[in-house]
């Protein structure tokens, strides 16, 4: 049976084995789309929120997945949701498992007074740029000062053709990344 779980700190300190082997697949499997894994020192560094909002994915014993999510601050003083890491292993087959666990964190951040999810996703990667668009139902900001000067509504975003292909004069920050959010 598959569970998603809130990813506390004596369950990191369990499962880190199992959650970096999650890692390292995402990475193998992605097709030189996973540039960066996470190391242990990664998972296990305070963040805000982190051990509120950080979800862990198992069936029965074993770790399938997790989201690594915090609370952040822009500079003009507005408190989002922001996901630093995200990965299920690529045999479970069960649909719409990350949207789950991503639809958890929001409900919790929702009650907790947050009202936006705001992140950023590497223009290199665009399957998953397209599934922030199409199932989490993010759009993508025009510019990474969106999310410094960022208090909502969405007012400048672009399109994105079927390929992930970013068209209207998005501009990727020097990483090569987007910044897209949504409402929770």
């Amino acid at each position: 049976m598959i569970e998603i779980e809130r990813l506390t700190r004596e369950i990191l300190a369990e499962r880190l084995q199992e959650i970096c082997a999650v890692e390292n697949m995402a990475a193998e499997t992605s097709g030189g789309t996973y540039r960066h894994p996470w190391t242990r020192g990664d998972f296990t560094m305070d963040l805000p929120g982190k051990w509120t909002y950080s979800r862990l994915m198992r069936d029965n014993a074993k770790t399938i997945g997790f989201l690594v999510m915090s609370d952040k601050t822009s500079p003009a003083g507005m408190h989002y949701l922001h996901a630093h890491r995200a990965a299920v292993l690529k045999e479970v087959r069960r649909p719409n498992l990350l949207l789950d666990a991503y639809n958890d964190v929001f409900r919790e951040a929702k009650v907790d007074g947050l009202t936006w999810f705001v992140t950023k996703q590497q223009s290199y990667h665009p399957a998953m740029l397209l599934w922030y668009i199409r199932v989490l139902g993010c759009a993508v900001l025009k510019e990474r000062k969106c999310i410094e000067e960022f208090t909502g509504p969405l007012s400048g975003t672009v399109t994105v053709e079927a390929d992930g292909k970013v068209v209207s004069g998005a501009a990727a920050d020097r990483e090569g990344q987007y910044f897209i959010a949504r409402e929770l």
